[in-house]
């Protein structure tokens, strides 16, 4: 059972849920950012969270779509959304283009403009 506890150094509250080291099952990730091994990854293009309606979606102009954001199939929180940032999901912020990151941050600022009303 997952519970909330304030950390003492900081002060912040945090979430502590043991047992959700121990799902999803059946997924298998990617050994290197450029290597997938067995099993479809649930936030590439074609996943299972393609399947999920979009809380917030932007779209690029060689790409299905840049930034997605969809609900947590296995939410900590009763507001708990997937910001899947690039349809290359592998890539780090740092190596994207500036056209890309500002899609990651206007998305991030408008989901806490969204979540904040």
């Amino acid at each position: 059972m997952p519970e909330l506890r304030r950390d003492r150094t900081t002060g912040d509250w945090v979430i502590v849920a043991p047992e959700r080291r121990i799902r999803p099952r059946g997924l298998r990730w990617s050994v290197s950012a450029d290597q997938v091994i067995e099993g479809a990854c649930p936030f590439c293009p074609g996943g299972a969270s393609d399947q999920s309606p979009e809380t917030l979606l932007f779209r690029g102009s060689a790409e299905p779509w840049q930034v997605r954001v969809v609900k947590n199939t296995f939410p900590a929180a009763p507001v708990h959304e997937v910001i899947i940032e690039h349809p290359d999901h592998n890539r780090y912020l740092a190596v994207m283009n500036d056209a890309e990151v500002v899609f990651v941050l206007r998305s991030w600022q408008a989901r806490v403009r969204a979540l904040l009303q």
